[in-house]
């Protein structure tokens, strides 16, 4: 495949490629020490995994401020989700925050179908996966296993990409987590899981 950036090309491996690249950095981390906790990062310890990334992979709002800066947040007025895209061009956002004293360039509602996509998405990124009670949150309090094919899941489950974790706690809450290997495949994953 070739890729085009301003104006130079740059061809990307083919897949096998890729996927043997792939796991030279898993078998390197782990080597050196570090747990792989979310598809592209690795830590030494949960107290070093990215607390800043975590906001983004659990679904917690977050204001991008900055020319070209991304957020997410919910409008406490509305109880809506909503996504910003600030100006990119960094003089044309400052002229912007001078004039009408913010530099967005679009702010668009989340629609509930999106926030449970994106909310599924971005937990089954990590090892952590996604719980019920925290998809609840986002959803109008349907469930996890109302929402996603439970058939597919137990497929993907019984093949060694995801487990089903459930808490010995009163809530029993139900937890769908990809496995090192589901991690590998977890795009293609998504594509099958997600309704």
């Amino acid at each position: 495949m070739e890729l085009h950036h301003e104006k130079q090309k740059y061809r990307t491996p083919e897949p096998d490629i890729l996927a043997e690249m792939y796991e030279t950095t898993v078998e390197t981390m782990n080597s050196h020490g570090y747990h792989h906790y979310e598809v592209s990062s690795y830590a030494k310890n949960q107290s070093s995994e990215s607390s800043h990334n975590k906001n983004y992979w659990f679904g917690s709002d977050y204001i991008g401020i900055g020319p070209g800066a991304h957020g997410r947040f919910t409008d406490p007025s509305t109880e809506k989700r909503n996504s910003t895209i600030r100006i990119r061009e960094p003089n044309r956002w400052m002229e912007s925050c001078k004039e009408i004293g913010h530099g967005t360039a679009k702010c668009t509602e989340i629609s509930l179908e999106e926030t449970k996509q994106e909310t599924v998405m971005l937990g089954l990124r990590t090892k952590y996966g996604i719980s019920n009670s925290r998809f609840t949150k986002f959803s109008n309090g349907q469930s996890l296993l109302d929402y996603l094919d439970l058939d597919l899941i137990k497929l993907h489950e019984n093949s060694g990409l995801l487990k089903i974790s459930q808490t010995n706690d009163e809530d029993k809450d139900i937890t769908i987590l990809p496995t090192e290997n589901g991690l590998k495949v977890i795009d293609s994953i998504l594509a099958d899981i997600i309704p």
